[in-house]
């Protein structure tokens, strides 16, 4: 490897073909970025200085010689390249020539390849979806290709000549003063990736999307790079609709089973990708599979009408924690894992725990790791014991606890008798109403679009503003009721007719064209329409009844599985199976030889000590923290009776039962990033004459 500071226009003048190669992203300079150059150009001559210095660019020899591929540095080559080309056109089309400068010298000089036989003889060779646009700027504007950020910013430089306020030969020479390192990869040891990885750019930051294309492309062949970005990468972008970041991440999730830091989504493909990955070829085609997974499931687009259904509704919810577990069982289904009914009660199931979830207002802070194992705990019941996927997920989501619940019927109604209903998210309002309304019924009503094309809206029956005829009807305490109900399920509903509806008396709303009695949402307004008033005690008979549809539409779950193991099977802690009532036998962690031990105090303490010696600083902040309730209360700087040694100055509370040991197990695991199947254990449940 080699650098060097040269003029731009030198090193253009020199060069043959500059080869953007299929693995750079799209030219993404935007017009604020030109204009900063633009602007520097300027005030090279108003500062009469000679020289500025644009960054670097870094290359390597192609395949054929007098071909040079543009590791890094295409955005400020394409760049430059557009600027030469409308002054070149500009001085055209407006008749300014001189000696020194003219238009077709300066094509032939800088933009142009001598002596080349090729169909397009231009110097610069974007990749496929930026080369239409470069090459029409050659021709007639009527061939301008629009929209394209090539076009976009050759107009801007093409129009800014018309003003400038410096003379074109000046500007000519601001361009010749422009200076660029080059660094060259002439040597087999140059690792092109690292040193492209390690590059610090000036223009728009890559997206681990770019990095992960890179990475995989830049180690291939130039035929190799052509196949890989046609066959796989180019699918890739169209089925994840360019979200291609989002698309790995979901990726990751799934083949790891813990859902990647979104700062490190490259680093840890990297990772992925040198330690799994051996045959390349069938990695692509699972990239492709599982991007057509990506694809279904985000635009509900799969072979089976009902689950397109349910999945219409969840991506309405705009909720995508779920998106990377419902890929890899959609794949799974592709794959004959998992039959047609069982993803369809997949489905039913995810979306009754969202719902339910959503209704007793849960913290989502805990779904990303449910989701995250959730397909590799399924289907390793699934494949080792002979019972129903159905009932088997269904036991997965209820052994949850904590943030990860599953809410039961009590938390539900509780929830609904007191909760502020209209001022909720948006999307999940009308996701319950159309539920409540429409349930599974063959002929819905459409309040999705009804309600975006602002058809329909969420009505209050008693209204947001009393008049005196309101407090009439509500009595003495009309203003107490007001308060207590006005947001309430009860007095919330769905109408066509909003602002006819307005604060109008309830006999008005029920008798006027298109009021409750002849209303359309027939189960919303079914005690509106066959009530004479509406008064506290309606508004309570009606969120009665709402709260029992509640209940039919998201019934409790309950599943009649329970995990059997047999005597010397290992089994991956899942952080849910506390081990309460099991006789251990031995251990593995973090793909360590197998441990004997029957004492589960040992094995606790064990595990603890490892933890120390992967990173101390997590035990010692909890001994810093003692005193505190929750997992620093375990641990303690002084030696006591129920207290064991860790390391010098750390001890460990082991005077607890197997329910605490495992729960603070799993909690240590959360802080240090270690996924709970990298411990295995051995152990049997005690039978009543064992004990």
């Amino acid at each position: 490897m080699d650098g060097n500071i040269q003029y731009t226009a030198q090193y253009l003048q020199g060069g043959t073909k500059f080869i953007i190669p299929v693995y750079q992203r799209n030219y993404d300079w935007t017009i604020d970025n030109c204009r900063r150059l633009w602007n520097d150009f300027v005030k090279i001559k108003s500062e009469n200085r000679p020289t500025h210095f644009f960054g670097s660019i870094v290359v390597k020899p192609a395949d054929l010689a007098q071909e040079t591929i543009i590791i890094d540095g295409q955005q400020r080559i394409t760049t430059v390249s557009l600027l030469i080309l409308a002054i070149a056109n500009w001085m055209s089309a407006n008749n300014k020539t001189d000696e020194r400068f003219k238009p077709d010298k300066i094509k032939e000089q800088f933009l142009i390849a001598p002596f080349s036989s090729d169909k397009n003889p231009q110097k610069l060779v974007p990749i496929k979806r930026d080369a239409q646009a470069y090459y029409a700027l050659f021709s007639s504007p009527k061939n301008y290709v629009q929209g394209s950020n090539i076009t976009n910013n050759y107009q801007f430089f093409y129009d800014e000549l018309d003003h400038l306020k410096i003379p074109i030969d000046d500007l000519m020479r601001s361009i010749s003063g422009l200076q660029i390192m080059v660094v060259n990869l002439n040597s087999p040891d140059d690792d092109a990736q690292l040193i492209f990885e390690s590059l610090n750019s000036t223009g728009l930051g890559l997206t681990d999307a770019d990095k992960i294309r890179n990475f995989l492309l830049m180690r291939h062949s130039v035929p190799d790079q052509g196949k890989i970005f046609q066959d796989y990468w180019e699918p890739i972008e169209k089925f994840t609709d360019l979200r291609v970041t989002s698309f790995f991440r979901d990726y990751l999730t799934i083949k790891n089973s813990k859902t990647p830091i979104n700062k490190a989504i490259y680093e840890t493909f990297k990772e992925y990708f040198n330690i799994k990955v051996a045959d390349k070829w069938a990695f692509f085609e699972d990239l492709l599979l599982f991007a057509q997974g990506f694809y279904q499931i985000s635009n509900a687009a799969t072979d089976l009408p009902m689950a397109n259904r349910i999945l219409k509704r969840l991506n309405y919810l705009d909720v995508t924690v779920q998106r990377s577990f419902l890929i890899a069982m959609l794949v799974a289904h592709a794959q004959e894992k998992i039959s047609d009914s069982d993803f369809i009660d997949t489905l039913k199931i995810t979306e009754n725990f969202l719902a339910r979830r959503m209704i007793a207002e849960v913290p989502s802070n805990g779904l990303n790791k449910i989701f995250a194992t959730l397909y590799s705990e399924t289907m390793r019941y699934h494949e080792n014991q002979d019972i129903g996927l159905k009932e088997i997920l269904i036991y997965l989501l209820n052994a949850r606890s904590g943030s990860g619940r599953y809410p039961h019927n009590e938390e539900i109604i509780n929830s609904l008798k007191s909760r502020d209903m209209y001022n909720i998210n948006h999307y999940f309002r009308t996701y319950f109403f159309e539920r409540l309304e429409n349930g599974d019924t063959h002929e819905p009503l459409n309040v999705y679009k009804g309600i975006e094309e602002r058809q329909y809206s969420v009505e209050h029956i008693m209204p947001q503003k009393l008049n005196q005829s309101w407090k009439k009807d509500l009595g003495e305490q009309a203003d107490d009721v007001h308060t207590k109900w006005l947001h309430n399920l009860g007095n919330l509903t769905l109408t066509g007719y909003n602002s006819e509806y307005s604060n109008r008396q309830f006999s008005e709303k029920k008798l006027m064209p298109g009021g409750f009695n002849q209303s359309h949402f027939v189960n919303l307004n079914y005690l509106p329409a066959r009530s004479e008033k509406w008064t506290e005690n309606e508004i309570q008979q009606r969120l009665s009844q709402l709260i029992k549809l509640s209940l039919e539409r998201w019934p409790e779950m309950h599943s009649e599985f329970v995990p059997t193991s047999a005597d010397k099977e290992m089994q991956p802690f899942d952080g849910i199976n506390h081990f309460v009532g099991y006789k251990l036998m031995g251990y593995s962690f973090l793909d360590d030889d197998y441990v004997a031990e029957r004492r589960w105090k040992n094995f606790y303490l064990q595990i603890v000590r490892k933890l120390y010696d992967i990173n101390s600083t997590i035990l010692i902040d909890l001994v810093n923290q003692s005193g505190t309730a929750g997992l620093a209360a375990q641990f303690s700087d002084i030696d006591g009776d129920n207290y064991d040694q860790v390391a010098p100055g750390i001890y460990l509370n082991t005077h607890v039962g197997n329910w605490d040991k495992m729960q603070e197990i799993k909690n240590l695991f959360d802080k240090y990033e270690i996924h709970y199947d990298e411990l295995l254990l051995q152990a049997k449940q005690i039978k009543l004459d064992e004990k």
